[in-house]
């Protein structure tokens, strides 16, 4: 497995049992920021259609 190392100090620490999709969606990391519940995660380029959160979580076909 690769280390990181950062020149300002040690990294924040990154789970590594978790799928992307679980990670990103699932997983509440001490250095995320907050986004609220309006904004948007994608905009349909054609059509402008915002696309959230639960929009987002319901289409994967992972289990949480």
């Amino acid at each position: 497995m690769t280390e990181f190392k950062s020149l300002t100090g040690p990294t924040p620490f990154i789970p590594d049992n978790l799928s992307v999709p679980q990670f990103f969606l699932d997983y509440n990391h001490p250095i995320r920021p907050k986004r609220p519940k309006n904004c948007p995660w994608f905009v349909a380029d054609e059509s402008g259609r915002n696309i959230g959160e639960e929009e987002v979580q319901s289409s994967l076909s992972y289990s949480h």
